[in-house]
């Protein structure tokens, strides 16, 4: 779960070799080395991030995207 407007870096313990977002609308990907990946939050609503790794199965993450409450308080 992210703040929209915000990210996170996920790492793995293998080398990535393929991510894909469901939609893109909700949150981007960015690769940031051979075993890390950032995740931005764009929009509010939920998608699936699909990461495959040299070794083992894809991991499916279920990426949460929320309204930024420190800057409605602020």
């Amino acid at each position: 779960t992210i703040a929209r407007g915000s990210s996170a870096i996920l790492t793995r313990p293998d080398t990535l070799t393929r991510v894909s977002i469901a939609d893109p609308s909700i949150a981007g990907v960015v690769a940031m080395g051979p075993n890390e990946i950032m995740i931005n939050g764009i929009s509010v609503g939920s998608t699936s991030l699909a990461v495959w790794g040299r070794f083992g199965p894809a991991r499916l993450y279920t990426v949460e995207v929320t309204a930024d409450i420190a800057s409605f308080q602020r």
